[in-house]
């Protein structure tokens, strides 16, 4: 294990305090040398790097980022989500379009584990009073683009990066497991037998060009511009590919520090339900994006639990207090997903037991 230190950024400010460095393979060999320094960073920084992750190539996964980024608008919009493009038939995978107005600015493309999406099981999907079953709409399958002669392998590709980045998830909840002092394997019954993980490709065009007057005042700091504001992640566990792209900032003691980028690493968080899952030992740490002037790629991976998961009590049996008193994944995930712009109009359905 290794520490990041004394790191400057591209405006010559040294990064303040050390994030820690896992080497993944080497964890897999000694996790018990892993798990005490996963649970040191989560508990002060909440951030950390993965290195040395078994079948992880960061210049693999950016070709087939920009290739999708760089596709006409109109193929990227067939995939859109009928929140965007109401005659198309996917509600819940594809693409995003970049929404004007807000601190975000960014486009997406996003898959999930339910294999490719299938209109005809589609159109039979179970309607209550004309609206769709929540569990239903989670397991919608994936949209694809068609290949083209310049990367005729792109769904191989990301199908590719999910299992990665989903084994690197499994593992990391494994070392966290230990840091607990439980059987590594003890929290593996959150996420079975189907996670809902998120995997997102992102692109962030550059505000630096656009009239400030069109900005809005919450993208600004001051003279700093975002393409995304502050924010903590939601649910367990976040991985992130940030290609050679700097950007990211983490908030520790009220001050915005520079996640710097390495190559072929993940950067690692860890979201709101994990810190109630450890009952508050661990960080979900305040971070954002902010606009460097160029377009910015990343790739996150969400890895959250199965839709039936408890939330309702720590890993230590302790009741869990929160507004709404969520005890499944599922719901609880959907209402938090339905606040962000890019799904507040989407028909996440009807939760039944």
């Amino acid at each position: 294990m290794a520490n990041q230190n004394g790191v400057k950024s591209q405006n010559g400010t040294k990064k303040n305090g050390p994030l820690e460095t896992i080497d993944l393979a080497a964890a897999l060999e000694a996790p018990e040398d892993a798990a005490p320094v996963i649970a040191r960073a989560l508990e002060n920084e909440g951030f950390l790097y993965l290195v040395n992750i078994p079948g992880f190539e960061s210049g693999e996964l950016f070709k087939a980022t920009k290739w999708f980024f760089d596709l006409p608008l109109d193929q990227k919009m067939a995939l859109a989500r009928k929140a965007f493009v109401p005659e198309n038939d996917n509600s819940y995978r594809g693409y995003y379009p970049v929404i004007p107005g807000g601190h975000s600015h960014k486009e997406a493309f996003e898959t999930g584990m339910f294999g490719d999406f299938d209109l005809e099981k589609h159109k039979k999907k179970t309607y209550i009073d004309g609206r769709p079953l929540m569990r239903e709409i989670v397991n919608e399958g994936n949209v694809w683009p068609d290949p083209d002669s310049k990367y005729p392998h792109f769904k191989e590709t990301i199908k590719k990066y999910y299992n990665i980045y989903r084994k690197t998830g499994e593992r990391v909840l494994r070392l966290i497991a230990r840091s607990l002092k439980l059987e590594e394997t003890a929290l593996d019954h959150l996420y079975q037998p189907d996670v809902l993980a998120t995997f997102r490709l992102l692109h962030y065009p550059s505000r630096v060009n656009i009239p400030k007057s069109e900005i809005p005042d919450e993208a600004k700091d001051g003279d700093t511009l975002m393409t995304t504001g502050p924010h903590a992640d939601s649910t367990y566990i976040t991985l992130l590919a940030t290609f050679d792209n700097w950007g990211l900032q983490m908030q520790q003691d009220g001050e915005w520090i520079d996640v710097p980028p390495i190559k072929d690493s993940l950067v690692m968080n860890i979201g709101a339900l994990m810190t109630e899952l450890v009952g508050g030992r661990f960080k979900a740490t305040i971070h954002r994006v902010v606009d460097l002037g160029e377009d910015r790629y990343s790739v996150p991976f969400f890895y959250s639990p199965n839709f039936d998961a408890d939330i309702s009590k720590t890993y230590d049996g302790k009741e869990i207090e929160r507004p709404g008193q969520y005890k499944k994944f599922g719901p609880w995930m959907l209402n938090r997903t339905s606040q962000f712009k890019e799904y507040a109009t989407t028909d996440f359905g009807v939760f039944i037991e």
